[in-house]
């Protein structure tokens, strides 16, 4: 694995998995390009994040079989997934755990988002992380607002959890968490998507024009019209029912992609 280091705006040193995840995608994309150009270094490139990739899954899985499993909301529990590897359950604060926790394992594909393991990881964020007094937002009924204000991250456009949701073709799962994350970071009257909404829904914190945040929602926009799947390319697949109703019109202009299968 890698050095321990920091994490954003977190100044502890410990070996992260968002760090590490994405490390390994980006040794898994070099040794792509790599290997599309039939460069001489790619096989040299592929073994390293062949080997990267089976170290980072064998030290995380280590570190959640370490952790206590936790209470999902129908009564059954599922095992966790530390956010860095030194740490035995649970990390402090919504950053270290939803914002930067076992997601991304999903995100950047490290775990196969249609395994058994990516359930429990989806499950956990959905009943104990989005919505919570310590990870998430702070409901007082969670039966009655579980669906229109769940399935995002605080700082919302940030986290780019409609990516698994893609990949497991759960569409209805991938709208609600696109939509209820533009939802709560947009401002209509300037057209701008907030850093944070804070302290409640509707009110901003940070920074009032977040580039990143923007950027991931108008990214989330292109792949429900396209997108990219290894050598596949998938269009329509998650447009929502209500754009294709007759009469209605909706569609994507010069969407440059590097698959045409």
């Amino acid at each position: 694995m890698l050095p321990a280091g920091g994490l954003e705006d977190i100044g502890d040193w410990w070996t992260w998995l968002s760090t590490s995840c994405y490390t390994w995608r980006g040794l898994d994309s070099a040794a792509w390009a790599l290997e599309q150009i039939h460069h001489p270094e790619a096989h040299r490139i592929r073994e390293a994040a062949t080997e990267y990739h089976k170290n980072l899954i064998a030290n995380f899985m280590a570190a959640s079989a370490r952790s206590p499993v936790v209470r999902l909301r129908d009564g059954t529990a599922v095992p966790q997934i530390p956010s860095y590897v030194q740490r035995r359950g649970r990390s402090f604060g919504w950053i270290c755990e939803t914002l930067e926790g076992a997601m991304h394992l999903l995100i950047t594909r490290a775990m196969d988002a249609n395994s058994p393991q990516a359930g429990w990881i989806l499950r956990d964020y959905e009943d104990n992380l989005y919505l919570s007094n310590q990870y998430g937002y702070t409901l007082d009924d969670f039966d009655k607002y579980w669906f229109g204000r769940g399935g995002m991250s605080m700082q919302a456009c940030l986290l780019l959890d409609v990516e698994p949701y893609l990949y497991r073709d759960d569409v209805k799962q991938a709208l609600r968490a696109m939509f209820n994350a533009i939802a709560v970071c947009h401002f209509p009257d300037v057209h701008m998507n907030t850093e944070h909404a804070l302290p409640e829904m509707g009110d901003w914190r940070g920074d009032h024009y977040k580039t990143s945040d923007e950027a991931n929602a108008c990214g989330w926009l292109r792949q429900i019209f396209i997108r990219e799947d290894g050598n596949d390319l998938l269009l329509g697949q998650a447009i929502p029912r209500d754009w294709l109703k007759p009469g209605e019109k909706c569609g994507l202009e010069r969407a440059a992609t590097y698959s045409a299968q």
